[in-house]
């Protein structure tokens, strides 16, 4: 009826958990989720972690709602909003994608868009982990407080065989500064492939 999962980083951040809690919504209300969370809270405790992060999930407009309430029980405090929004790929006209795509292509000569699926080209290996590494630390974080994370080649190769390993595709593209040969910036969108 409920599960937790508590993540204990060990290359960095390692005063940190980071602690999930999931219930069946069946089971919801019954006191479970509080004790799977309060186990893991002691487990942290064990393991000498000083701070533990998790995520409440509430739709905006009830932002204040059985989530918040519930990690308020356990003396969680809020550090960090995130917003996410759901872009419908169907409803963009092809004629306004291929318009962005020219605009940018005018202002972008001296870069190029590598892409891959499930594994980067090997040489951008150290440039990619290089730029997880920075997104680490460089989006907002509020009050929360994270060191940066220390990637390499390896854990780049090491993720993505993680994410293999789940099930999951991963789509990635990077930009190369042409006079350089570095990647200046990348993203990635994972699709699972137990649910296409």
């Amino acid at each position: 009826v409920a599960a937790g999962r508590l993540s204990l980083p060990v290359k960095d951040n390692t005063s940190t958990a980071m602690l999930e809690v999931h219930v069946h919504p069946d089971d919801r209300r019954a006191g479970h989720g509080l004790a799977m969370a309060r186990h893991g809270l002691e487990l942290a405790a064990t393991e000498r972690r000083q701070t533990v992060l998790s995520e409440v999930c509430s739709p905006l407009a009830t932002a204040e709602g059985a989530p918040s309430a519930f990690a308020r029980r356990l003396g969680l405090r809020p550090v960090l909003e995130e917003v996410r929004r759901v872009l419908d790929l169907t409803a963009l006209e092809g004629a306004h994608i291929e318009a962005f795509r020219r605009a940018a292509a005018a202002v972008a000569t001296d870069y190029q868009v590598v892409q891959w699926v499930d594994a980067a080209p090997h040489g951008l290996c150290d440039d990619l982990a290089r730029l997880a590494q920075l997104m680490s630390t460089d989006p907002p974080m509020g009050e929360m407080t994270w060191e940066p994370e220390r990637w390499d080649a390896a854990r780049w190769r090491a993720t993505e065989a993680r994410v293999r390993a789940k099930q999951c595709t991963r789509f990635g593209s990077t930009v190369v500064h042409r006079p350089t040969g570095r990647a200046v910036g990348y993203s990635d969108i994972g699709v699972s492939r137990a649910q296409p």
